[in-house]
């Protein structure tokens, strides 16, 4: 869990390919929940940005999950589309009022309503209602991209539990070996190394 994904924290650059690709950064509070240390000040047991934090995450940091990370997408999104949040405070206070208690400003006309759903489904306050994974919301979205079609294909297989269909030509499944590490570079884990504690 990230706990702070937000525009200051996505890079775009450009891939080996050419591509633009959008890089992940700053995970110095994306560390388990049950590990925060309780000697931290009022101030720091804050963790993450406010405008972009979750109605449970502003209410227990303890009880974030991957949704939460999916909320603060969707307020990214949202800020992508209109240059404004969905949420409005003149305190911190007051936005965190807002975000846990006012449904957010809709969107307006001029964003394509498959778009608008989407976004406002990451913004739904009971995350049993928001994607329930990153991949979930990147098959929801792959169908709105250039050759989305063909991907959205190739997504669903890729959901899709083995045995059940075939798997899309092009999909690999998952390395359990490699994972992003806590700075953003991949790395092979050696399962049976001993972890560190800090």
């Amino acid at each position: 869990i990230h706990r702070d994904l937000k525009p200051g924290n996505l890079f775009v650059t450009r891939g080996a390919d050419g591509r633009e690709l959008i890089k992940l950064l700053d995970f110095g509070i994306a560390k388990a929940t049950s590990a925060i240390d309780p000697s931290l000040t009022a101030t720091q047991k804050a963790m993450g940005s406010p405008a972009y934090m979750s109605p449970e995450q502003l209410r227990k940091h303890g009880a974030v999950d991957p949704r939460s990370d999916l909320w603060s997408v969707g307020i990214t999104m949202y800020e992508l589309l209109t240059e404004k949040r969905p949420f409005d405070g003149d305190t911190p206070y007051e936005l965190a009022l807002a975000i846990a208690n006012d449904p957010p400003i809709p969107l307006p006309d001029t964003v394509a309503p498959d778009i608008a759903k989407i976004v406002m489904r990451c913004l739904e306050k009971d995350r049993e209602k928001r994607y329930q994974t990153v991949a979930e919301l990147a098959a929801a979205l792959a169908p709105l991209a250039p050759g989305g079609k063909e991907l959205a294909a190739r997504v669903a297989a890729a959901l899709t539990p083995e045995g059940t269909k075939p798997r899309a030509a092009g999909i690999r499944d998952a390395d359990p070996a490699t994972e992003t590490t806590m700075r953003g570079a991949s790395g092979t884990i050696d399962p049976e190394a001993p972890r560190k504690r800090s």
